[in-house]
């Protein structure tokens, strides 16, 4: 029997980062052991009646279904017998049971990688620093880690595939969700410099849980944090909190104190991050480890590299070209309609949407609804391709 069915069917028992997982794992090491262990053994643990009963079910076939339905989407899988899935992770509370990915994930226990996050609204201060660090730290030898989001992480992933260097994208949902939609070209493009990986099986919704989870394993498979940019209540910090727990190193950027969108890489500062200036000074401090595989020398005159002096904060396919000033008729947009399939809560959030964008806050104000709701209700409109996400987390429909 394939071992990989016995994990999957362990991660369907628990929710990802469960500590009662943990628990066993270090009683009976595997997860074919768990499978096996009889009910009398299984007692001692203070598991729950729910538990106990998915515990109990000892079909295999759910899983052999979600294996097959990852390997026919080029998919592959690691569980923590397999000789590829990181080390640095099997320390992290809260073990991921499996983890499902497109492309070739990098050799993380020879090669150094840092983790690059920040705020999705990015500033062009922000967007500068983050394709400076994430473009130099690759240049110099090292993996670049981070989301997939829109913001930080898109600029990080381009900054590092512009290098020439590896990227690895950490999904908070299946690999075959195309979230965020506009990165669909990205990700393929990090597939090949690269990976995209999950610990969610195939066909996970991308809910709004799932991402703070998902950012343990952002900090868990890497040396150090930097962030490059980000608000007080910004979805970074948790990551950044993660590697504090987890014994890794955190770098933060020092940002524009104009513009108020760096209050939470400086309470990071003042929290006992490293405060950084250039991807220099993260390369010189894991040199000693890794003197033969990192280079600070390809560093230097980064800050007149024609590939790092401007990023967009959004994906190819979402950048707006510049108004003509002509007098030539504009073309009518057509504006997207909403899909009969969405449920009535993402039908009435839609109804209050146009061209012009809306705030959540208005949007909470004007649908009655809960901010819960209105974030379910604006995810499931994203997974259509009804709207999109702008700058100030405003939202408006799509047009063609």
């Amino acid at each position: 029997m394939d071992d990989r069915l016995y994990w999957i069917w362990l991660q369907r028992v628990f929710a990802p980062a469960s500590p009662k997982a943990d628990m066993l794992l270090r009683e009976f090491i595997t997860a074919r052991a768990i499978y096996q262990a009889p009910e009398a053994e299984l007692a001692p643990y203070k598991l729950t009646q729910n538990e106990l009963d998915r515990l109990k079910d000892k079909s295999l076939e759910p899983a052999g279904k979600i294996l097959s339905a990852t390997l026919e989407q080029g998919g592959w899988i690691l569980t923590p017998e397999d000789a590829l899935y990181p080390s640095l992770l099997r320390a992290v509370p809260g073990l991921p049971l499996v983890i499902y990915g497109r492309g070739e994930l990098p050799s993380l226990d020879i090669l150094p990688a840092v983790a690059i996050v920040g705020t999705r609204q990015t500033t062009g201060y922000g967007r500068r620093a983050t394709a400076l660090m994430a473009g130099g730290l690759a240049l110099g030898g090292a993996v670049i880690i981070s989301g997939g989001a829109c913001g930080v992480d898109t600029i990080a992933h381009e900054a590092a595939i512009a290098a020439g260097g590896l990227t690895v994208a950490v999904q908070g949902c299946g690999l075959d969700v195309c979230y965020p939609r506009q990165n669909s070209l990205l990700r393929e493009n990090i597939v090949k410099s690269g990976a995209v990986i999950s610990e969610y099986p195939p066909g996970t919704p991308p809910l709004r849980h799932h991402f703070p989870l998902r950012n343990r394993l952002i900090s868990g498979m890497s040396l150090g944090v930097c962030v490059t940019e980000a608000p007080k209540r910004s979805g970074a910090l948790i990551t950044a909190h993660h590697a504090f727990e987890q014994g890794r190193d955190v770098f933060a950027v020092a940002g524009d104190m104009l513009s108020g969108r760096s209050e939470g890489t400086d309470d990071l500062i003042r929290q006992g991050a490293r405060l950084v200036t250039s991807a220099l000074e993260v390369i010189e401090e894991y040199l000693p480890r890794f003197p033969d595989i990192l280079d600070p020398k390809a560093v230097e005159g980064i800050r007149l590299d024609p590939r790092f002096r401007s990023m967009p904060d959004t994906a190819p396919q979402e950048r707006q070209s510049t108004p003509s000033s002509d007098r030539t008729p504009q073309k009518k947009h057509k504006v997207a309609e909403c899909p009969k399939t969405v449920s009535e809560q993402a039908g009435s959030v839609f109804r209050l949407l146009g061209e012009q964008s809306k705030t959540l806050g208005e949007l909470i104000e004007l649908s009655g609804l809960s901010a819960p709701g209105v974030m379910s209700a604006l995810t499931e409109l994203e997974l259509n391709g009804v709207i999109r996400c702008n700058p100030g987390q405003a939202y408006c429909l799509r047009t063609e």
